[in-house]
């Protein structure tokens, strides 16, 4: 029986259950790899290339979001794979936090997309760990906290542009600075706000009660003194 040679496509998709069996693979190995399939066959479509590749639905997701990334960005990545996790700067976990919080940029704040190419603003968020000023990867989820806030009237837009413009001019502006700067405070209100209404209904529901117990209107009285005190502060 003569075997026909196997097409670059399929030599790709074996190479996919090769490593699915044997180890795991780095993200972007698995996004650059991914890119050639899609090249190569023209499938686009989630479900069909993870059925092809035989990796999760959601690999595929996050491999086809670090494919967004420009080409430079996903060098940078690839050089660092081989290191031990510890050691890499430039991770794919981190990318994918930078591609979301630019996302939530672009989309909710025109301002900024007018003032900004989508890869300045990656590089940018990037040089922020590359100079260790950030905690955490995850603190670029403040950035949609803050657009939200914007969005939601929170507070005002100016003030959210303002302080989005100076997390992308300058590497030392962190994310949780510009949240705890510009809207901390009023997520802690709103937060208060419905826990308020909750306990609301819950001491309503007591009205009818014949008697309270000592420990109880021990602890309303404590919450009554302390509403006087925070009105009163506030009407000060």
């Amino acid at each position: 029986m003569v075997i026909p040679e196997p097409t670059p496509l399929e030599n790709l998709l074996r190479m996919f259950n090769i490593h699915s069996v044997r180890e795991e693979w780095p993200l972007i190995s698995v996004a650059l790899s991914l890119r050639e399939v899609i090249e190569q066959s023209g499938e686009e479509r989630e479900g069909r290339l993870a059925e092809m590749t035989g990796l999760t639905r959601s690999t595929v997701r996050r491999a086809r979001k670090l494919l967004t990334l420009p080409d430079d960005e996903l060098e940078l990545i690839r050089n660092e794979a081989h290191l031990d996790r510890t050691e890499q700067i430039h991770r794919e976990d981190l990318y994918l936090e930078i591609i979301a919080a630019t996302s939530v940029i672009t989309n909710g704040l025109p301002e900024i997309s007018e003032r900004y190419e989508q890869p300045e603003i990656i590089r940018s968020f990037a040089e922020k760990r590359e100079q260790k000023t950030l905690r955490a990867v995850t603190e670029f989820r403040d950035v949609g906290k803050l657009v939200k806030a914007s969005d939601d009237e929170l507070v005002g837009r100016g003030a959210v542009v303002e302080a989005v413009d100076r997390l992308i001019g300058d590497v030392d502006v962190t994310p949780s600075a510009v949240f705890e700067e510009i809207a901390a405070a009023v997520y802690e209100q709103q937060t208060a706000a419905r826990k308020a209404e909750l306990l609301e209904e819950s001491i309503g529901d007591l009205v009818e009660t014949p008697e309270l117990s000592p420990t109880l209107r021990g602890a309303l009285e404590r919450l009554r003194a302390t509403i006087d005190r925070v009105l009163g502060e506030s009407d000060g």
